[in-house]
């Protein structure tokens, strides 16, 4: 098969395939990218995780906080940026 073209039942030629590490090495650049850039917006002010629509309580000794709306954006975006590198 060496020095051979594959093609798929459609009769064009099938890309040769890239390494694992190829792969690997794209994906934590990209999750590194991701983290500098909430790092960068949330050192520019953006109240990532003091939300309105977090839950907040404090009562006494006790506090309870669950950040619904930033649990809400940070799905949606995280959505979009899987479908968008999945294509």
């Amino acid at each position: 098969m060496a020095g051979q073209t594959v093609l798929y039942q459609s009769g064009r030629p099938r890309p040769p395939c890239q390494p694992v590490w190829f792969t690997v090495g794209k994906t934590l650049v990209v999750i590194g990218l991701v983290i500098a850039a909430i790092g960068a917006v949330m050192m520019l002010g953006l109240p990532l995780g003091r939300l309105p629509g977090d839950i907040a309580v404090r009562r006494g000794h006790f506090s309870f906080y669950f950040p619904l709306t930033t649990s809400i954006v940070l799905s949606i975006v995280l959505t979009l940026l899987l479908a968008w590198f999945r294509r």
